[in-house]
């Protein structure tokens, strides 16, 4: 199982939004850049068909990346599964997220010349992919638990150079 590195999250934006047949979640992760000292924003949102909120995090998040592959459009290491677990008031959501197609890719080789040349000198590494997903969702508390698992779409946005070798 590989960490996730503060030098990866400081490059990467992970959004996936998933619904099931009674609810719907939302997990956002990005970090902002090096002026702002890297702080890193997750979220995740859970809520049930008439909107009403079953669990909320934007702190206490661990995050693990359990696979990876080589995107050919942007020559960088791409999280391929994600493990999230997100605490708050004794309720706990724990959140796999496993890629499976890649539906769009772009990356700095797909820019014209002129735009690479100009994303380099500014220190801007793109790349964007859009995937199909599964997604698995425990939720527990005190109460219960709620396990939900299906399909979704997924998006990957790396403005930054790859986290390999800074690990």
């Amino acid at each position: 199982t590989l960490r996730i590195m503060r030098s990866m999250w400081s490059r990467l934006r992970v959004w996936a939004r998933q619904n099931f047949a009674d609810c719907s979640m939302t997990v956002f992760d990005m970090v902002s850049n090096k002026k702002t000292e890297y702080t890193r924003f997750p979220f995740v949102f859970v809520q049930d068909r008439e909107g009403k909120v079953l669990f909320e995090n934007t702190q206490n998040v661990q995050c693990e990346v359990t696979d990876e592959y080589e995107d050919a459009a942007s020559g960088k290491i791409y999280p391929k599964a994600i493990h999230y677990v997100f605490e708050n008031g004794g309720k706990r959501a724990e959140y796999t997220l496993q890629m499976k197609d890649i539906i769009e890719c772009n990356g700095k080789n797909n820019l014209p010349v002129v735009k690479r040349f100009i994303t380099k000198a500014a220190g801007i590494d793109p790349a964007y992919t859009r995937y199909t997903a599964a997604g698995s969702l425990i939720l527990s508390d005190e109460t219960g638990t709620m396990e939900r698992s299906g399909e979704l779409i997924c998006e990957f946005m790396y403005p930054g150079s790859s986290f390999k070798g800074h690990m």
